[in-house]
């Protein structure tokens, strides 16, 4: 089993648009990529299976989006 956590956060003029939200999680994807642990549990053979989950706080006027991917095989 592996896991992936991150977060990124906008700024508070966010409308929710879905360019604003494709381009959150292009950014979160290709920070995941740029890391190796994170990036060796997205292409682990053995994990056949992938769990999403993805929440928005706010934090002195901004909206944080967490994402958490489980992996298991």
């Amino acid at each position: 089993m592996g896991e992936n956590l991150a977060y990124v956060s906008s700024y508070s003029d966010f409308s929710g648009t879905t360019e604003e939200l494709y381009e959150l999680a292009d950014e979160m994807f290709e920070n995941w990529k740029a890391s190796n642990s994170h990036y060796q549990n997205m292409i682990q053979a053995l994990y056949n299976q992938i769990g999403i989950g993805v929440t928005v706080t706010m934090q002195d006027g901004c909206h944080i989006f967490w994402c958490c991917t489980l992996f298991t095989g």
